[in-house]
């Protein structure tokens, strides 16, 4: 596989962008601090394969989190980085229910509130949030389109997620409520199986936005 997500970081004209690459060779992530004229290796560690990257706002002390997930034969991972993508941290992962390797973790973060991030998780069916950088995670899977089904193929966390070895994607964009008082921009998270579903505290839960209606 070759690159998987690509982060040009906010306020550096360019220079600096972050990619990930999937494997087997296994994947990497790379930095670029001169818009591309050279790259190094900022994470290198087992057979993985990078899956998804994802950049926050910035924080009140100037940080920037970012975020990368991958999966691979005995690696499914989830790391953060505040240096821009020099280093990066293991996280905690927000589900251990990991059986194929093709399959494992997508991350994205809040385009509002830069100490938040969700995962999604294709083996439990499940998306998850964090509050506090990646640390801890609830799950706000409740009411998540799945379409249940039966027999001995059937994928325990329903239909929508039955093809997550590779549809499993997810994505935050944003959601303004305007009133004659005030105003708020929430995030909305979209979760990419089978069918497209979006989540947002704006209207308090999950609602198919995908395929009943394409």
């Amino acid at each position: 596989a070759g690159v998987t997500g690509i982060a040009p970081l906010p306020g550096t004209n360019g220079k600096t962008v972050i990619v990930t690459t999937g494997g087997p060779n296994p994947g990497k992530i790379y930095r670029t601090e001169n818009g591309g004229a050279t790259w190094a290796i900022s994470e290198l560690t087992g057979d993985v394969r990078w899956t998804s990257l994802s950049v926050s706002p910035l924080t009140t002390f100037g940080l920037r989190p970012m975020y990368a997930a991958a999966n691979g034969s005995t690696w499914f991972r989830i790391r953060r980085s505040l240096d821009g993508g020099k280093t990066w941290t293991p996280l905690t992962l927000p589900s251990t229910k990991i059986y194929e390797e093709r399959s494992g973790f997508s991350v994205s973060a809040s385009k509002v509130k830069p100490n938040v991030v969700f995962a999604m998780s294709h083996e439990d069916g499940k998306c998850y949030r964090s509050d506090n950088f990646g640390s801890n995670w609830t799950d706000i899977s409740a009411g998540i389109p799945n379409y249940m089904e039966s027999g001995p193929k059937a994928h325990p966390a329903g239909f929508n997620f039955g093809q997550g070895s590779y549809n499993y994607h997810l994505t935050t964009g944003t959601y303004r409520v305007v009133t004659a008082w005030s105003s708020e921009t929430f995030d909305v998270l979209y979760s990419g199986n089978i069918d497209i579903a979006a989540y947002s505290q704006a209207w308090g839960g999950w609602i198919s936005v995908g395929g009943p209606t394409w």
